[in-house]
């Protein structure tokens, strides 16, 4: 292990303090636990070798601004290692960089992203790096080590998580105040929250106030751990009551009189609720929207915000979204393993998740201490209700499969036509249904 790499605190902080705003479980049994907790009779000194390795950042935002952060923190703790960054884009996919022989030592993503690293080969356990380095995952949230162990049939652990996203519910002050209504709260149902949502929707002095964004069908229904696929078919799991009581209220949603969304805002509920300022509520990730409230607030956009803990149905009060982790991947292609894990390793620790989360983004390490910094760091959260945030436990992930990904997609299509057309519900279960199957099948004889 580094030298007290888990209690650095000083080093480099003249440094981070000079950069502006960066982006955006254990195994339930002791035994899995101890696999890789359990003391070595000697920790492994890092090599110190001057090495150059490489970051490829793919399906999860990595801003510029973020990666120089890495840099710079890595050039006062390691300064024998060089970092490069290598985005996934044209000419640069996965599959284009194993070809070439170029493929980088370590990766950036989301576990939504993580089947796909698999089915290319690129992912490998990171269990013997743990226990020969002696690293403690205690620190971590047990449900996010749980939530990528589950990506392997082993149990292995394939990537360190960096930070997590959560719901939770924003909303305009302002709007609420114009029409006398009362701010939401903590703990709300939908039925609560379209309550509201009616009441301040409407048109005044010619502009359209509406009351609540439209959340995406795969955020909603993650919340109540509805399975995207059937694992005894390997077929869509879309087409179900439950998947329609989540359609059904999208439907509803934007059905309340004032509030249909304008086609040309669709896929900008962010810019509607920070930059036009004509939404009242907003089901949003904290981490994405926090980044772009405080980016207005740097640019002297400034209006009376607040949030609360995001909204689910009755039954489900007190449970946010699944599990959406970034998380660090070391890639079996490296020539630099050893050295690769050790940039992991102090990328992930406590004193760069405590300059992580002081910007924006939510730690994967759960004290008290380190929620209480949250969005510290940045002038727009001041005075506000931060701790909702953290008040809904994440939803129980689904065992992930390789059609995941298909399945999401097509989730995206199903709240567009709700949102865009005046379609059955019914019928659009059935088509979309149908089309994400046939691409499954597709996709099924390509793994073949």
């Amino acid at each position: 292990m580094f030298m007290n790499l888990h209690g650095l605190h000083r080093t480099g902080a003249a440094i981070v303090l000079s950069l502006s705003l960066i982006l955006t479980a254990c195994s339930n049994t002791a035994e899995t636990t101890a696999r890789v907790q359990e003391p070595t009779s000697a920790v492994k000194e890092p090599n110190t070798t001057p090495v150059t390795l490489s970051l490829y950042q793919t399906g999860s935002s990595l801003s510029d601004e973020q990666f120089e952060l890495f840099v710079s923190l890595l050039k006062a703790k390691m300064p024998y290692v060089t970092l490069k960054l290598v985005r996934d884009g044209k000419g640069t996919s996965p599959q284009d960089l194993i070809t070439s022989g170029t493929f980088p030592d370590l990766i950036y993503t989301a576990n939504p992203k993580f089947r796909e690293l698999q089915k290319l080969e690129l992912v490998q356990s990171l269990d013997s790096l743990i226990k020969s380095k002696n690293v403690n995952l205690s620190i971590y949230d047990p449900r996010a080590i749980e939530t990528i162990r589950s990506y392997s049939s082993q149990g292995e652990l394939i990537a360190m998580p960096f930070a997590m996203n959560l719901g939770a519910l924003f909303y305009n002050k302002d709007i609420f105040d114009k029409f006398g209504v009362p701010y939401p709260k903590d703990g709300m149902d939908w039925e609560e929250t379209l309550e509201l949502a009616r009441k301040v929707a409407r048109v005044d002095d010619g502009k359209q106030y509406r009351g609540l964004e439209v959340t995406d069908a795969r955020h909603l229904g993650s919340a109540l751990s509805l399975p995207w696929v059937k694992p005894e078919t390997m077929t869509a799991a879309i087409n179900s009551d439950r998947w329609k009581q989540v359609f059904q209220l999208i439907r509803d949603i934007n059905s309340i009189p004032n509030n249909e969304m304008p086609e040309n805002e669709y896929g900008q509920s962010n810019d509607s609720f920070i930059k036009r300022q004509n939404v009242a509520m907003l089901p949003g990730w904290a981490s994405g929207t926090s980044i772009q409230l405080e980016e207005a607030y740097s640019k002297g956009t400034t209006f009376n915000w607040d949030i609360v803990s995001l909204p689910n149905f009755k039954e489900a009060v007190g449970t946010g979204r699944e599990y959406d982790i970034q998380a660090f991947l070391l890639s079996n292609k490296s020539k630099n393993k050893e050295q690769a894990f050790d940039v992991i390793e102090f990328l992930t620790s406590e004193y760069v998740q405590s300059i992580v989360t002081a910007k924006g983004k939510v730690s994967s390490i759960i004290t008290p201490e380190m929620q209480k910094k949250y969005a510290s760091d940045l002038g727009s959260f001041q005075g506000k209700n931060i701790s909702s945030i953290f008040k809904n436990k994440s939803a129980r992930l689904n065992p992930p499969t390789e059609y995941d990904a298909i399945v999401i997609s097509n989730l995206g299509a199903i709240t567009k036509r709700l949102v865009t057309t005046n379609d059955d519900i019914n019928t659009i279960m059935r088509s979309q249904e149908e089309l994400t199957n046939k691409q499954i099948e597709e996709e099924k004889l390509k793994i073949k």
